[in-house]
């Protein structure tokens, strides 16, 4: 048996104002946001400073804890099978359970504002301190980095890494946010030049087989307001453009007619949409979804990994021939889930796990783990660190 193990994460948020909640989602925190007893309005304006706050630093969206950042930070660290030592020494640690890659399916920032974007590219690139390898050493940024972590990184955007603020309207609505913004092409990953990139892994199964693992990441973020249908729908919706998933299905085709006899492949999709999501609003889907479905079953995608819902699932829909492995937000800020008053929502990230037996059968797993509380009894501080969910 081989394996090759992938972190998926998605959603991180990373803003110039940490621990944001957006009037949106800091309204359906409130136990019951709909009360209109003398209580529930009381309660309400009570919050409307924090409503106002929240509004004039980034209108609508909330933004990520650094807590919970730095947490995966030192978790992909630790896990990586290969890294930095404290000397700058590339060490290599094999071994089944550590991490052969990471791939992080968009929303890395909460808004596509250059400072925003430039945290995220902090956090990647930012060189280390040789005292805590996860921590940076530039003065300008003390933030949690990756910097020493030697195993691929894959990023592709999402619909906030693509944010322009705006005070404009759209047919009588406000915008709020506008698609559009190339700072994440600038900064971070240009997807301007290429409509998918690409991550390659592989590991001997046999002296005669290799498991070759090829995930390729696309951006279907939407380019402008005409891309979107309905009301609201630039703020969250997504759209399979015909040329990038005809030359994401190309590419596909290409892999599979030039593997070589002595290889196992396993292409996977990565994008910010999760296709076909079960029970998800109109205003956020992925305009297409039916013909990606279709072009994944014709081309032998074995799976396709997602976020942006803020829902950790794992799904199948009947005419599925694989299944869509959805990340939770990983990293935004949140508050209830902390004080574990809210179970269902929270941080997460899964674990993909490619297996390849001698017999030349492929198997996929997903594993979530989420950051909880670890301590025991009257234990403080707290002991807060990333579980796996059972």
């Amino acid at each position: 048996m081989a394996s090759i193990n992938i972190l998926h994460a998605s959603d991180l948020h990373i803003c110039v104002h940490d621990q944001l909640r957006s009037p949106i989602d800091r309204f359906h925190d409130l136990e019951n946001p709909w009360d209109p007893s003398l209580s529930g309005v009381a309660e309400k304006l009570h919050l409307m400073p924090e409503f106002a706050s929240a509004w004039w630093k980034k209108m609508a969206a909330s933004s990520y804890d650094p807590e919970t950042l730095q947490a995966l930070a030192e978790f992909i660290y630790n896990n990586a099978n290969k890294k930095l030592d404290s000397q700058n020494n590339e060490i290599f640690e094999p071994s089944e359970d550590k991490l052969d890659a990471v791939v992080l399916t968009g929303d890395l920032a909460t808004t596509g504002s250059y400072d925003d974007i430039k945290l995220v590219a902090d956090f990647l690139r930012s060189p280390a301190s040789f005292k805590c390898r996860y921590k940076s050493a530039e003065q300008h940024y003390r933030g949690p980095t990756l910097s020493a972590v030697k195993i691929p990184i894959l990023c592709l955007p999402g619909n906030h890494d693509r944010f322009i603020g705006t005070h404009d309207f759209y047919k009588l609505l406000p915008i709020v946010f506008q698609p559009g913004s190339d700072e994440f092409d600038k900064q971070l990953y240009d997807y301007r030049l290429s409509p998918f990139r690409e991550l390659e892994l592989s590991t001997p199964v046999t002296p005669a087989k290799t498991l070759r693992v090829v995930v390729l990441a696309v951006d279907f973020t939407l380019e402008d307001l005409d891309g979107c249908i309905g009301e609201f729908g630039w703020l969250a919706q997504g759209r399979a453009y015909t040329d990038r998933r005809r030359s994401l299905a190309r590419r596909t085709e290409e892999l599979h007619d030039t593997r070589g006899n002595d290889e196992l492949l396993c292409v996977i999709w990565a994008m910010h949409f999760p296709p076909k999501f079960p029970h998800y609003p109109d205003h956020g889907r992925l305009l297409g979804e039916e013909a990606v479905v279709n072009a994944a079953n014709r081309t032998g995608v074995q799976a396709i990994i997602a976020g942006h819902t803020h829902e950790q699932s794992t799904y199948r829909n009947p005419g599925m021939r694989f299944w869509v492995y959805c990340c939770g937000t990983t990293t935004q800020y949140e508050p209830l889930a902390m004080t574990h008053k809210d179970g269902e929502r929270g941080n997460f990230f899964q674990i993909i796990t490619v297996t390849a037996d001698p017999n030349g059968k492929i198997s996929i797993s997903g594993k979530d783990y989420r950051y909880g509380d670890a301590s025991s009894g009257n234990q403080f501080p707290r002991l807060m660190q990333w579980l796996p969910v059972v």
